[in-house]
């Protein structure tokens, strides 16, 4: 029986320097460094992504569940859907919060439209295609459209889509590009990843990095094992004790890492993690992120609020 280490091993995550290379020379300011010079060393705060979705839901969603190696579209999905809470949320945007972002498409746009076919049917994809792909022609919702629908998770229907020769269908990529995530930037030390986190850009993160699958007693999971995964930056705090930190939304099995979920922050607040969210030392975020295939999100291209429309 192929154990947890095992199937985390092949959940999803193609190293291509060369692809992640060509998408970089499409982009104006490929590196975030380039791209925000002025959040350079702001990277020492507690911000914790999740709290946007609190203030516009009145809660915190599941982790993803899954099934396959999928796990490149599952980070894109939940970071393109936390950039939408946070403008909402933090950034005042006037926009309104529709639904949850479909993966499926992103999952087939970057195996296809953007890459080419290149992978044929084996699963997985690479970050910069996915980034690429939100970039160039942004997210659908979990919601119909027409015959296809994306209204419940569903990895059968990624790998179908994502078939070589398949793709995203025609009549849905015009859609898809009425909310697109207008800036993707290259994420490469641990210090940048704390610099953007801290000022509300989401970060997916692909790597060949794993954890254990329990969590420690201040929440966080140590580094072992190799699991070629993208899994989504979701926040930066100081834990008790001066430790800066990253925390990492798991997407394989909802339910891992198990473990304490409870952790004190060095100025005394208590949080509690959501499910599948860990901590990880910020080293070894930077050893990640020097992998070279993880990209910051930010202006996401919403749904206008209805309430303009109404005559009062």
């Amino acid at each position: 029986m192929m154990g947890f280490y095992d199937k985390l091993a092949r959940c999803g995550w193609h190293p291509r320097p060369a692809d992640v290379d060509a998408v970089l020379a499409t982009l104006p300011m490929p590196r975030f460094c380039q791209a925000a010079p002025s959040l350079k060393d702001t990277g020492n705060r507690d911000v914790l992504h999740w709290r946007a979705e609190e203030k516009v839901l009145g809660k915190r969603l599941p982790a993803h569940n899954q099934t396959r190696g999928t796990c490149v579209s599952q980070g894109y999905g939940r970071g393109a859907q936390d950039l939408m809470f946070i403008e909402i949320a933090i950034k005042g945007e006037s926009e309104e919060w529709r639904g949850q972002v479909a993966t499926e498409p992103i999952y087939a746009g970057s195996r296809v439209e953007i890459g080419g076919g290149q992978l044929g049917n084996d699963d997985g994809s690479v970050g910069a295609w996915a980034a690429k792909w939100v970039q160039q022609y942004g997210i659908l919702l979990r919601q119909k459209y027409g015959k296809w629908d994306f209204s419940e998770p569903n990895d059968e229907l990624a790998a179908e889509l994502g078939a070589r020769g398949v793709g995203v269908p025609d009549e849905l990529e015009p859609v898809a590009k009425e909310h697109p995530v207008k800036t993707i930037s290259q994420c490469l030390t641990g210090e940048e990843a704390a610099d953007g986190l801290c000022n509300w850009y989401p970060l997916p993160i692909c790597s060949d990095q794993g954890f254990t699958e329990d969590r420690d007693r201040n929440g966080f999971c140590k580094p072992r094992g190799t699991w070629y995964h993208c899994m989504l930056a979701r926040g930066h705090c100081v834990v008790k004790g001066n430790r800066p930190a990253v925390a990492i939304q798991q997407s394989w099995n909802g339910h891992s890492p198990t473990g304490n979920d409870r952790v004190t922050l060095e100025s005394g607040e208590e949080i509690t993690l959501p499910q599948g969210v860990f901590l990880i030392d910020l080293e070894v975020c930077d050893r990640m992120v020097s992998q070279g295939d993880s990209f910051f999100l930010s202006n996401f291209e919403g749904f206008p609020s209805q309430l303009d429309h109404v005559l009062i």
